[in-house]
Order: C-alpha cells, then structure tokens, then sequence
C-alpha cells in the first residue's frame, strides 16, 4: 500500500507545503471541514490522535514530530495578526462525536470558543439535521491574496490537487496537478494541466468524488465531468 509522499526530513507531507506557504500569505482563508477540526484550529491531544489515525504503525517520535508543526500553523491567529481573515464551516458532529476524552476535547473547543470572542474567527455550524449537503464527503479551502489571483484548494488521499484560479474576471480556470499546487514546478502537461476555462459561465464548484477518481467542474451552464485513471498498486 502507498503512503503519501513525505519531505527529505520534514514534518509535513511534500505536496502540502505549498498550502503552508499559501497560508501563510493569504489575505483570507474560507474553510468546509465536515469531519475534523481543521489543522489551524487542532489542539496537541487533537493533532496527536489524528496523525496516530493516519500512520497506525508509525514510531511515537515520528508522531511527535509531526504535531508541533501542526499547531505552529495557527500563529497566524496570534494577537499582533489582524489577516487572514478566517471563516470556517464545521458539521455538528465535529463538536458532538468526541475523538478525545471529555477534558481534552473541552481543551480542544476552548480555543476556538477564544477566538471567536474576540472577532478573530468565525466559525459556522452545519446541524446533523439538515440531511444531504454539497462536498459531504471533502473538505475545501478557498484563499485570497493582496497581490494575488483567488485559489480555491482540493487535494486527493493520492496527493492530486485540484485548484480554481482567476488571473483576469470572469476567466475562471480549473487546474489539475500532482506537483502540490501553486506555483506549479515545470511545464504544462507534465505534472500540472489546465483543464477548464470559464469565460462566459461563472464557475460555481468543482471538486474530486468521495473516491478522488472523477473531477466535476460545474458553471451557472453545464456541468463537466472527467474520469482519471487509478494508479496501479505496486
């Protein structure tokens, strides 16, 4: 079985430091996470559990390292940081199906009940109640940028990433890439392409099904549809 591809030595997975980078100089970050906490928001015993989920036979140090680089991605939110701007939206069961003992999960909400009182976050709640939604089944995350167009992010478990960018209004354009994003290493049709183009429909979601393995691409229009072939299992 495949694992996701690691840096040389670093904590992070190799395709997601370009996320880190983006985050780090977004003006604004608006993010859907319907099953966890996002990792900006993680507490240690929270980031602890989840990374463990992910690698069951990794060592304790292995472990250990990757959870202090979690939480440092949430000095973004520090108090001498007025951006980004952030909006994230949580489906209740983030808060009602526990992944943590009850005094670690009250330690894992705290902070985000701290941030929001003070007009630093804010966080949405979809209820249990409201029954099949869009992205049920994926998280997104949409960026913007002082200087910069905006960067709606999708990845796969097999590290694809899906981006929709707008270098001029109205031209929507939907990239596909296994190089971790923007700004994409090499040229078009090796490791990135360029997939849709929207010039006269405005673009109103796209992303991966449940199984990574098709792109839906859908405008005020049409909705467009592609199939990528799975990787063969070594």
């Amino acid at each position: 079985m495949r694992g996701r591809a690691e840096g040389a030595a670093g904590p992070h997975a190799a395709y997601f430091e370009k996320v880190l980078e983006a985050e780090r100089h977004a003006e604004s970050i608006e993010e859907w996470c319907p099953g966890v906490f996002p990792g900006l928001l993680q507490t240690a015993p929270y980031a602890r559990v989840l990374v463990r989920s992910a690698r069951p036979t990794a060592s304790d140090e292995r472990v250990e390292e990757k959870v202090p680089a979690r939480l440092a991605r949430a000095r973004l939110f520090e108090d001498d940081h007025s951006t980004p701007e952030y909006w994230v939206v949580l489906h209740e069961s983030v808060l009602t199906d526990a992944l943590l003992p009850p005094i670690e999960m009250a330690e894992q909400l705290d902070p985000v009940v701290k941030l929001t009182e003070r007009y630093r976050i804010v966080p949405q709640i979809v209820p249990r109640r409201c029954g099949a939604y869009p992205l049920m089944a994926a998280s997104a995350k949409v960026m913007t940028f002082p200087d910069a167009p905006p960067l709606v992010h999708r990845t796969t478990e097999d590290s694809w990433t899906l981006e929709i960018v707008t270098p001029a209004w109205p031209n929507d354009r939907v990239l596909l890439s296994r190089d971790g994003g923007l700004p994409h290493a090499g040229p078009h049709g090796e490791r990135w392409w360029h997939i849709f183009h929207s010039s006269r429909s405005e673009i109103r979601a796209a992303g991966f099904s449940p199984s990574g393995q098709t792109i839906a691409v859908a405008t005020s229009s049409d909705i467009s549809l592609w199939t990528r072939v799975a990787a063969r299992q070594g």
